[in-house]
């Protein structure tokens, strides 16, 4: 077992030199839609904020704390730990838990106006792909990290749960951002048990009653049983044109300007967007 933070490693940096790869083959094999007129200027601006907020803010620090808990053998004295489970079952639910709290936070990211300033910047790119996981601003790091932490600790979250559960989250991640069309039959079958890109792109939507849905991390189940699930067949997925109204100007792609965005003022979040009178795929 003090080998696991060293094979969890290996599976996290597996994602980047192996999934990364392949899924922008894929990407680039059967796009949903077509590229963004200005894709490298997208591109260098989402990925500059990848480097302060991916690998030197949220998973660093939250992997580095698990790592250590487990090397330390710490246990936190929360639920799970006053409830003395065997590890067989306590994983099992430790897994469920982490990814229902990824389920809440994102709620309260968009029910939330502050938050929301800050999260934003995510759902404003006008392009969904891959590098479009890695957009979010770095001041995000000092909400996600305490919050995931006090909530991590007052469940009882074991830190090995932590450790499985980031890299399959951040594969999860890329996935569902993947500009990828999926054969319909596949789609409508994995989104049972998964977050997919039709899935998950509806969250971009600039409409609100399909901006606010599908939470879902990893799995979509929390989104299903909570009412928030908003289901598109794939012409209408094609069709979506992501991003914000507020943010259509080809200067908010650059750099200073995503960085200085949550301070940018605009309608009200309840006003941003009219309510859509699609009913949902059958």
């Amino acid at each position: 077992m003090n080998d696991a933070p060293e094979w969890l490693a290996g599976a996290w940096y597996l994602v980047w030199m192996a999934a990364l790869p392949a899924l922008l083959l894929v990407e680039n094999a059967a796009p949903r839609q077509r590229s963004h007129p200005r894709p490298w200027r997208r591109w260098s601006g989402n990925l500059a904020l990848a480097a302060g907020f991916w690998w030197l803010g949220r998973e660093t620090l939250l992997l580095g704390a698990a790592a250590s808990a487990f090397w330390l053998g710490a246990e936190p004295p929360g639920l799970l730990t006053w409830m003395s489970l065997p590890a067989v079952i306590a994983l099992p639910i430790a897994l469920l838990l982490l990814d229902l709290v990824e389920y809440a936070i994102h709620w309260a990211y968009h029910h939330n106006p502050l938050l929301w300033r800050l999260h934003r910047l995510h759902h404003s790119d006008p392009h969904v792909d891959l590098t479009t996981t890695l957009r979010q601003h770095p001041l995000v790091v000092f909400v996600d990290v305490p919050a995931r932490l006090l909530i991590w600790t007052a469940l009882g979250i074991p830190p090995l749960a932590v450790l499985i559960y980031q890299p399959v989250s951040l594969a999860v991640h890329l996935f569902s951002h993947v500009n990828w069309q999926l054969p319909v039959a596949v789609e409508r079958w994995l989104r049972r048990i998964l977050v997919t890109p039709d899935f998950h792109v509806v969250h971009h939507s600039p409409e609100r009653i399909e901006t606010d849905s599908n939470y879902g991390s990893v799995l979509p189940w929390w989104d299903y049983l909570f009412g928030t699930a908003q289901l598109r067949d794939a012409a209408h997925c094609r069709a979506l044109a992501p991003g914000l109204e507020e943010f259509r100007d080809e200067d908010d792609l650059w750099l200073h300007r995503l960085l200085l965005q949550p301070w940018r003022r605009t309608r009200p979040q309840t006003e941003r967007v009219g309510r859509s009178m699609r009913t949902p795929e059958k």
